[in-house]
């Protein structure tokens, strides 16, 4: 007993009780509070509504006004109500994404879908590739002619928007059943690759050898773009990044002091002159190249991280020797 009348001494039960019930009472009053407001609002409602027969021509005019209020505030809710309830802040939920575990179909799945996603595109590089190389005289000709005439005249953004437009529309075709195929390359005939039900333990291996040997050289150049990129911005060979800034420069004081159209003529024409001619010539030539092509000088002297790497090894190396 003695150790039931501290434990209730300790935990303080009968206080906590009547705390409990000091709430309840609370609750109550504010229950029967908020039923007596609710009960006026109810009653002045209905008296508001209900018109008196003696009144003037101003009530009523007031009255008018009110309900016409009330009409357009409604119609506004309704109809702007859940663009409003768009702008609301709310707290921005991180969700983390579940990584697949490594699978060697999951692998190979993926590098199929990647090879037959990017295809449009090679597709689109061989095309242009093929009437810079000049593959089809009279194409390439007929695409020079029509890309300085329409840049001379002011047409080269509408050009290209209508040749987007064909495009989608070919692809629509496409869609519904049409064959049409057309390229100025001819199509290249890829290897059947064999079923899985028919390849071996040893050559499923060898496939996923292959696979990830793809993969590891398409990040290889991927890698190194982007690590030539930084580089060429970072100043990290102060000579290359150089005739970029002038070059930057020299585009800022002609865009300020010449009209655009003229800018534009002289990108059109230059780039059309470089496309079609300059590079056929550089890659027919390529001592040519190496000496005169400033952007390919430029491209290939710049190093990626490894290289940067290689050489900063090198150069402790000498210090130490020394």
């Amino acid at each position: 007993e003695e150790e039931l009348r501290k434990l209730r001494e300790e935990t303080n039960a009968e206080t906590l009780r009547q705390e409990l019930e000091k709430e309840r009472q609370r609750r109550l009053e504010l229950e029967q509070k908020v039923n007596e407001v609710l009960k006026a609002r109810t009653e002045e409602v209905p008296a508001a509504q209900q018109p008196a027969k003696p009144q003037t021509q101003a009530n009523g005019t007031d009255k008018r006004s009110h309900t016409v209020c009330s009409r357009l505030q409604k119609w506004f809710c309704d109809k702007f109500g859940e663009y409003v309830e768009d702008f609301r802040f709310q707290p921005e939920e991180n969700t983390v994404e579940t990584e697949e575990p490594l699978s060697a179909r999951r692998l190979t799945e993926n590098m199929r879908r990647l090879k037959r996603g990017a295809k449009p595109v090679t597709n689109f590089v061989k095309n242009l590739s093929a009437l810079s190389d000049w593959y089809s005289i009279y194409t390439s000709a007929i695409a020079f002619i029509i890309y300085m005439n329409a840049v001379w005249h002011g047409w080269a953004i509408p050009m290209f928007l209508f040749l987007a437009i064909l495009r989608l529309s070919l692809n629509y075709l496409i869609a519904r059943g049409w064959r049409i195929q057309w390229s100025i390359v001819p199509e290249v005939s890829e290897p059947m690759e064999p079923p899985k039900e028919d390849l071996t333990v040893s050559e499923k291996f060898q496939l996923v050898l292959d696979v990830a040997q793809k993969a590891q050289n398409l990040f290889g150049k991927m890698a190194d773009i982007l690590e030539k990129i930084k580089n060429l911005f970072m100043w990290v060979q102060p000579e290359i990044t150089q005739k970029l800034y002038i070059t930057l420069w020299a585009a800022f004081i002609a865009s300020c002091f010449l009209p655009y159209r003229i800018i534009g003529l002289a990108m059109g024409l230059y780039a059309g002159i470089k496309f079609f001619l300059i590079d056929f010539i550089f890659k027919r030539c390529p001592r040519l190249r190496a000496k005169y092509d400033t952007p390919y000088i430029i491209w290939t002297s710049l190093p990626t991280d490894p290289q940067l790497k290689e050489r900063s090894n090198a150069t402790v190396s000498r210090r130490v020797r020394l």
